[in-house]
């Protein structure tokens, strides 16, 4: 998934590292921006529950790695 979300980055040409986020309204904005974007590899749309699986699973990872920083 994260390696899906630096894809998602680079093909939008996002320049900020999503690590540097320190608001985390700011990380729940982009990752809903990034979902609602993802598509599987031949087009069509994800099922909502792989999403939310996905969703829940990347932002855990990014509030506990904010958590460490601070």
């Amino acid at each position: 998934m994260v390696r899906n979300l630096q894809e998602y980055r680079n093909r939008k040409n996002i320049s900020y590292d999503i690590q540097t986020l320190n608001n985390k309204n700011q990380l729940k904005q982009k990752l809903c921006e990034f979902f609602a974007d993802m598509k599987r590899q031949d087009g069509k749309l994800y099922k909502p529950e792989l999403i939310v699986s996905a969703y829940i699973s990347l932002r855990v990872t990014c509030l506990t790695f904010m958590q460490l920083r601070t």
